[in-house]
């Protein structure tokens, strides 16, 4: 009987395709809601494929779903909600820097709920369709490569075919189950309607005040412990480090005359010598990626060995000849599609104040970007969003007078078009991996952009007016430090070049300078939460526990979930 029913339902396309496009909404809107707070708490954005495949793994388990006709369902379900936790991520990590560089305009921005949560709308879909025809360009010459591994591709589809086992499911609903109770006695509930008061009362308490002074920050916060857990102890010992330097590095430079005999120069404030210090780190990490590509090596820390910025162009301009041969012989169709992509894009931009020679600059930078940040992306397994983002803006710095609202749609259009590159060429491989024609994979993400587009901004609205933007529960350390590569022009010199001196000499030691920025101005509670979920992995590993990242996954997602559910609470 049931396999009668399942043999119907893959003869009705149309009632199969209806009923995945909505479970793929629904996971892209729970990514989206979930990445949207979490990029910007931690300066982080996990790959949420994992966490989607097991849950609805699970239910279709629960309904009696053979393991064939769930596959293919869920394969097209995870590339929507991936999409809705790339495009949240990159939004996250560039969305906030219009804060730091211009409080009163990002207050202005978000006033009118409906005219940002549109902006954010079009926004979404015009990035988004540029980066889905670029993906498309991508896809059949990156796919082919056997030199890109695809590790992210291939975690999808070990995660697919490997679900059933080691009770992967079982972990992950402990761990959004625990976590939810955890919170709940952490935070109560607090609405018009219903008020439950907290058992715990605190989200941070102070260990050894009476002998370290202040006393040392623990915050009760589940998703960092599990976040410092999945990333590793390798990850989170430059945080360490940068919080070590405010004290050990920082304040003695700027404060280094009261000791010396001599004064190098004169003492700024503190905040004042550590921003500027801060975007000498970040520059140093802009000059060595600058380097790294146009030599083509890893001491950028940018590129691998096999992709110089030479064979990027040659390979480009191959991929230009090749669509050119390709329109004499186009539909109507394949030509209007990319023609309306272009106009769009350029009206929106329009729409924004940008000169046509800053937009032309920004189309191309972006294409050349997009396509080194998707075949990295199939290198490394991690989509990386802020090196190239930074080389745009260096160029837009120095040649056009753009505003700081200009800046900030330029880095969000960009970040939003590098996430659905990524995603589609990602999902197409996937697809062929389980014998799914990959251009089948178009439409769900376009189904999922949308998606996202009607609800990402109300998830962000809600965020940025009840979490104040650079607290230790909301850092956005990513928005912070493209900010002030932006105003490293109006920076002090000297401070500048002691950043970028110490960054060298990190860098030397193999640390990124850029994760030492997030220490110097992350809160010591979010380091040490991180610190200690690192930690603890690390010491379970040595005893030989292994690690369960499936109920890590659960817990992350958890606390989103909660983080989200509460502020709607709130307008009840």
């Amino acid at each position: 009987m049931r396999e009668k029913m399942e043999k119907k339902i893959l003869q009705h396309r149309t009632f199969y395709f209806i009923t995945t496009a909505l479970a793929g909404a629904v996971a892209a809107v729970l990514a989206c809601g979930i990445l949207s707070y979490v990029s910007i708490a931690t300066a982080m954005g996990p790959w949420i494929s994992p966490t989607i495949i097991l849950v609805f793994g699970a239910i279709f388990g629960a309904v009696g779903v053979s393991i064939a006709v769930s596959d293919h369902t869920l394969v097209r379900i995870q590339a929507m909600g991936e999409l809705g936790g790339l495009v949240a991520t990159g939004v996250g990590f560039t969305l906030p820097m219009l804060y730091f560089l211009d409080e009163k305009l990002f207050a202005d921005f978000i006033s009118n709920p409906v005219t940002f949560c549109s902006s954010i709308a079009v926004l979404v879909l015009v990035a988004g369709m540029v980066g889905t025809w670029l993906g498309k360009a991508f896809s059949p010459y990156m796919i082919n490569r056997s030199v890109l591994p695809f590790p992210v591709s291939e975690l999808v589809f070990g995660t697919i075919k490997s679900r059933h086992k080691d009770g992967m499911s079982g972990s992950l609903f402990k761990g959004l189950g625990f976590t939810a109770a955890f919170c709940f006695l952490r935070d109560g509930l607090k609405s018009s309607f219903v008020k439950i008061p907290a058992l715990f009362g605190v989200r941070e308490f102070l260990v050894a005040p009476s002998i370290l002074g202040k006393g040392l920050p623990i915050q009760l916060s589940p998703m960092m412990w599990a976040i410092g857990a999945l990333v590793g102890v390798r990850s989170v010992v430059p945080l360490l480090v940068g919080s070590l330097s405010r004290d050990l590095i920082v304040s003695p430079l700027n404060s280094h005359g009261s000791y010396l005999p001599f004064q190098l120069f004169a003492p700024n404030s503190y905040e004042g010598f550590l921003s500027a210090f801060c975007c000498g780190l970040i520059l140093t990490d802009l000059l060595l990626c600058a380097i790294g590509i146009i030599r083509g090596c890893k001491f950028g820390g940018c590129l691998t060995t096999n992709f110089s910025v030479w064979g990027l162009l040659g390979s480009i301009a191959v991929h230009v000849k090749r669509i050119a041969k390709r329109s004499m012989r186009a539909t109507g169709k394949e030509v209007i599609v990319p023609v309306l992509i272009v106009c769009s894009t350029v009206g929106l931009f329009t729409h924004f104040g940008f000169p046509l020679l800053a937009q032309a600059a920004i189309m191309v930078m972006g294409i050349v970007a997009a396509y080194q940040v998707t075949i990295l992306s199939a290198e490394i397994g991690l989509v990386t969003f802020g090196r190239f983002i930074t080389l745009m803006i260096l160029p837009m710095i120095v040649f056009f007078n753009l505003s700081y609202m200009q800046f900030t749609i330029m880095c969000v259009f960009s970040a939003i078009a590098f996430a659905a590159a990524v995603n589609l060429v990602f999902q197409h491989r996937v697809a062929r991996k389980l014998q799914i024609e990959p251009h089948r994979m178009n439409r769900y993400q376009i189904i999922a952009l949308v998606a996202v587009a009607a609800t990402l901004g109300f998830f962000l609205w809600m965020l940025f007016n009840n979490l104040q933007i650079g607290s230790a529960e909301f850092f956005a350390q990513r928005g912070r430090a493209r900010s002030f590569l932006i105003k490293s022009f109006d920076f002090n010199w000297i401070p500048v070049a002691c950043g970028l001196a110490y960054g060298l000499i990190l860098r030397w030691f193999k640390m990124s300078p850029a994760m030492v920025f997030g220490g110097l101005l992350m809160p010591n509670s979010l380091v040490i939460a991180l610190t200690l979920g690192a930690t603890a992995s690390d010491v379970f590993k040595r005893l030989g526990i292994r690690a369960n990242n499936a109920m890590l996954s659960g817990v992350f997602a958890s606390e989103s979930i909660w983080m989200i559910f509460s502020l709607v609470l709130r307008f009840f």
